[in-house]
Formats: C-alpha cells, sequence, structure tokens
C-alpha cells in the first residue's frame, strides 16, 4: 500500500505539503552515529503515527511495537523517524508501512516536492562570479567568497545548494544581504534562494539559510538557536548544550580553540572497551579555530555531534624535541623524555611518563625517528615503539657510518608501524645506543637535526 508522510516543507517555496511515501525496504544494522544501537532511519526523518514493521522473508514476521528497549521482534520508534530494534534482530530484512500526522515534521524536507520542476542540477565553481540558470539547481562547488551573481532579469528567481562550504556571499557587488550583514556564511549542504530585484540579487530567507546568530560566551552551559550557526567566543570548555527537541539540529562556530567535554548532555560515536553491544564515548571532542560542527538532539536529552572532520574526531597525537636534549642510557632501552606536545586532540598524552594511552579502540599508524650526535663507527643504535613495555618495532645493529674522526656526524633513523590497539594499550618511544655519553639533539623540524614521534588513527577493526 501506499502511506503518507507528516507534512512537509518544501524548502524553495515553503509551501507545505503532503509528500507520498512508498513501502520502504530497510536491513537492521548498527547505526554509524549510534554505537551499540540497532535499527534503521525511515527518509526524511518523517514523524510516525502508525507504523507496520514486516520481515523480508518467508516468515513473515510481524514486529511488535513497544516503548521500551526492543526484545528480540520488537521495535519502538522515536519521533525522527528512527526505528530501534533488538541486537539479535541486526541483518533482518523488513518492509516499512508508515503514516504521519498530518503536521509538520521537526526535520524540514531537503528534497524537491514531486511537483517542482527543478529537478536538475547546474554545477557552478564558488568565484568572485558566478553565472546561474533560474531553471535549475545551482550546486556551489568550493569554498571562494562571492560577491557577484550574473543577472538575468527583475524578479527572476534561482536556487542554490553549497555542496563544499562554509561559502560566504559578500555585500561589495550585486548581492544585497539582510539586516545590513556585510558577509553571509553558509556551511555545506544548505539551499538559499536569490531573488532580482532592480539589477540585484536579494537574499531571500527562505527556512534553510541558517545565518549567524548574536555570538555566545563560551561557559559550561550554552543556549544556542535552533538552525543557525551560532558563534561561540572564549575558551571555556563546554559539557551541557540547552534541550530544545528531539530532532532539533544546531551549527556551533569558535571563534577559539576549546573543548567540548561529555561530562553533560554531549555524545560522542565511539566505542570503548569489548562485545558488540559495549558503547562508551570519549571525554574530549576538541574544536578549533573558525571550525563549524553540527550537533542534533536525538533523545530529547542528549546532543550527537555530526562532523566529517576525522582529524577533529580520531586520536591524533604529534610530540618532539625541539629545545632540550634526551640523555640515553649506554646498552640500555631509554624511554625519550620530550620536550614538547605538539599535537594531542584527545589529551591522552601522559608528558610525565612520556607515554600515550590507547582510549579508542582501532588500527593506528604510528612514526618515529630518531637523531644522534657524535657516535662512532661499530656502536650499535635503534629507535624503537614499545607497545606495553614489549618492544615490538626496532632492533639494535651496528653503524658502519658513524665518526670516525669529524665531529658532528649525525645518525638519522625512522621506523613505523601500522598496530591494531585496543583500550587502555600504552605506547612509549625508545632508543639503544651501546656507546656512553651520547643524547638525542634537540631541534624544530626546520633545524638540520630534530626528533620526533607521531600516533594517527586510520580505523576500526573490521574483522
Amino acid at each position: 500500500m501506499t502511506a503518507f508522510s507528516d507534512k512537509r516543507e518544501d524548502p524553495f517555496t515553503a509551501a507545505i505539503a503532503y509528500r507520498v511515501m512508498d513501502p520502504e525496504d530497510h536491513t537492521i544494522l548498527e547505526f554509524d552515529f549510534l554505537p551499540g544501537i540497532f535499527g534503521l532511519w525511515l527518509q526524511d526523518g518523517a514523524q510516525i503515527t502508525s507504523v507496520t514493521v514486516v520481515g523480508n522473508d518467508s516468515a513473515a514476521l510481524i514486529y511488535t511495537r513497544v516503548t521500551a528497549a526492543p526484545n528480540v521482534g520488537e521495535f519502538r520508534a522515536s519521533a525522527i523517524g528512527i526505528l530501534q530494534f533488538n541486537a539479535a534482530d541486526v541483518t533482518n530484512d523488513v518492509t516499512v508501512n508508515y503514516s504521519g500526522s498530518g503536521t509538520v515534521g521537526n526535520i524540514k524536507n531537503n528534497q524537491i516536492l514531486a511537483n517542482d520542476e527543478r529537478v536538475s542540477v547546474f554545477t557552478v565553481a564558488s568565484a568572485s562570479f558566478i553565472t546561474v540558470d533560474k531553471l535549475k539547481i545551482n550546486k556551489i562547488t568550493g569554498t571562494t567568497d562571492i560577491a557577484n551573481v550574473s543577472l538575468l532579469n527583475d524578479g527572476a528567481e534561482v536556487v542554490c545548494y553549497v555542496q563544499t562550504g562554509p561559502l560566504n556571499l559578500l555585500k561589495t557587488g550585486n548581492i544585497i544581504l539582510p539586516d545590513n550583514k556585510t558577509k553571509l556564511s553558509f556551511a555545506k549542504n544548505i539551499f538559499f534562494t536569490l531573488i532580482q530585484e532592480a539589477s540585484k540579487w536579494k537574499v531571500q530567507s527562505v527556512s534553510d539559510i541558517r545565518t549567524p546568530s548574536s555570538s555566545l560566551a563560551s561557559a559550561a552551559t550554552i543556549a544556542p538557536k535552533e538552525n543557525e550557526i551560532t558563534t561561540i567566543t572564549g575558551t571555556t570548555s563546554i559539557a551541557t548544550i540547552s534541550i530544545i527537541r528531539e530532532g532539533t539540529h544546531i551549527w556551533l562556530k569558535f571563534d577559539s580553540d576549546l573543548k567540548l567535554l561529555n561530562s553533560g548532555n554531549l555524545r560522542y560515536p565511539f566505542r570503548a572497551g569489548t562485545g558488540k553491544n559495549t558503547t562508551a564515548y570519549t571525554n574530549i571532542y576538541q574544536v578549533r579555530a573558525e571550525e563549524i560542527i553540527e550537533l542534533i538532539q536525538i533523545d530529547g536529552a542528549n546532543w550527537q555531534i555530526l562532523n566529517s572532520d576525522m582529524s577533529r574526531i580520531f586520536p591524533l597525537v604529534a610530540v618532539g624535541l625541539d629545545v632540550n636534549t634526551a640523555a640515553i642510557s649506554a646498552s640500555t632501552w631509554s624511554n625519550v623524555n620530550w620536550d614538547n606536545v605538539v599535537f594531542d586532540n584527545f589529551e591522552d598524552w601522559n608528558s610525565t611518563n612520556d607515554e600515550w594511552t590507547c582510549q579508542i579502540p582501532g588500527w593506528y599508524e604510528l612514526s618515529f625517528q630518531a637523531a644522534i650526535l657524535n657516535l662512532d663507527s661499530g656502536f650499535l643504535f635503534s629507535p624503537a615503539i614499545w607497545l606495553n613495555d614489549n618492544t615490538f618495532s626496532g632492533q639494535p645493529e651496528a653503524i658502519s657510518t658513524g665518526r670516525s674522526a669529524a665531529a658532528n656526524v649525525e645518525i638519522r633513523k625512522h621506523i613505523s608501524k601500522k598496530l591494531l590497539l585496543v583500550v587502555d594499550d600504552v605506547i612509549n618511544f625508545a632508543v639503544f645506543c651501546t656507546q656512553a655519553s651520547l643524547v638525542l639533539q634537540g631541534g624544530t623540524p626546520d633545524a638540520n637535526r630534530f626528533n620526533f614521534a607521531s600516533i594517527k588513527y586510520i580505523g576500526p577493526d573490521t574483522t
């Protein structure tokens, strides 16, 4: 049968209309953004009044709708069209029939309604001057500021879609911005409409334009506005964001580096521990100045981060020996005493013990370069990467190209390794040298000699 979702808003005209929904076929899987939760998300995130779930197999099991955590053969539905199932039902194929409440949903439909003729796309590379097509969606790629748009005729309306972002419209050319702004910023995946009036393009304030709100000072608790980019000023760590309603999207932009903490109602999609259903979250999400992040309120109480910048949400560590020298004990492994933590976005590096502890399981790429002066030929020298106090990379070997007569001969050795790590694995970087009274030399990467190490998350365990 054909079912109707709730009424949806056309992002181009703001008109409200029913959107016809056919029965949807889904496979029950673990959500990428909700580890340990199994289910599916209906098209457009529709609000649900009635819903029927039937298995796509010979048994044609009819799943029972419940309001608590589902058992096998049961499901529960959220207000934004997320259906949750029991872990034992994972990979089952199901057909979902549903109808909506007849009211405007929490999430506006970013698809074109069936009767909208602008279904084709015209790709536009961002530049100070862009050419647009009024009969198509103008998909803007790139991030160059736009000051002028090709003129058509007064009354012409064009729809633009920001594919890359962030993208800025400037008031320096033939664009009129609302509220006397000199610049209007859009994140990626944003639609906006332009209307030509008196040889100028006016930004039409439709539902999909997310203009910056007034700034908020960073604090333990903040209260941003819905569907806007809210600029956060200051460096106070944020733990709690005020609750609006389930399904709400917000965008935060930061003028300084600061941290979002998991001690309040913020959630991040990382599993720790063992077992398919074990769910835990990282304690810190490091954000950088000028970065824009998107959050969605999932369950009426917590905010989930949605962000594609993996360097911000997965461990990345870099340490260096930039100023001081590091002592080496002869004929034994010496842990390097690093003097500069260049980057540590989860703050898992222990500067006292010069070691890093894994908090997110998965595959990591580790790299270590050691540089030493005045090593005589025939002595042994090697860097090594240690896992849980056991060396797994780096073997001492005799150096045949060391110093014979001239001083200040430098020896550099570099090693790298990919490792599958689990929570609480400890990484150290050590060197071995059989010649006494030598040190690792300090020096930045711009100098002639330098020592450095890095740890980078590269992916989950897929076995």
